[in-house]
């Protein structure tokens, strides 16, 4: 079954550190508030949906169950160590690479 949109909140405000009462004074809402979208037993509005993806760094797609990527990767921000792989195994993974770039494939 898929994580609801309180739970998968709760996962993210989690690992990145934050209780419940520091998040909630982050987004300017009452604690009791933001345990209800966390219960699932209230629903954030627009711009309460925008400051939590903000916040958080993640997609909205993944708050609501859309996707299970939480944000989306630029490639500015990829960088792939090989250390203590093969040389084979490098070989393989620029294959791949230069594969995808000449078909422009998407995962």
């Amino acid at each position: 079954m898929k994580e609801t949109f309180g739970q998968r909140l709760k996962t993210v405000r989690k690992q990145k550190g934050f209780n419940q009462t520091e998040f909630s004074k982050l987004l300017n809402i009452p604690r009791v508030t933001y345990g209800g979208y966390e219960r699932d037993d209230r629903f954030p509005d627009y711009k309460t949906i925008i400051k939590l993806i903000t916040t958080l760094n993640i997609s909205a797609d993944y708050l609501f169950g859309l996707s299970d990527i939480p944000r989306k990767i630029t490639t500015s921000e990829v960088s792939i160590s090989v250390k203590g792989l093969s040389e084979y195994q490098v070989e393989v993974i620029y294959f791949i690479i230069q594969t995808m770039k000449k078909s422009n494939t998407k995962i």
